[in-house]
């Protein structure tokens, strides 16, 4: 997911590592318990 990021924004302008950063800022705000165990607690809570 990353590499798609830098190399996308590397494309757009010379500051993309801002915009990597950004992007990991919003990840670890809006997914505290990573990608998978946020969607593992939303859609699959019957799992233990």
């Amino acid at each position: 997911f990353m590499y798609y990021v830098v190399d996308i924004a590397s494309g757009y302008t010379s500051a993309y590592l801002l915009i990597v950063g950004i992007a990991l800022i919003l990840l670890v705000l809006f997914f505290p318990k990573g990608i998978l165990g946020t969607i593992r607690q939303r859609w699959l809570g019957w799992l233990p």
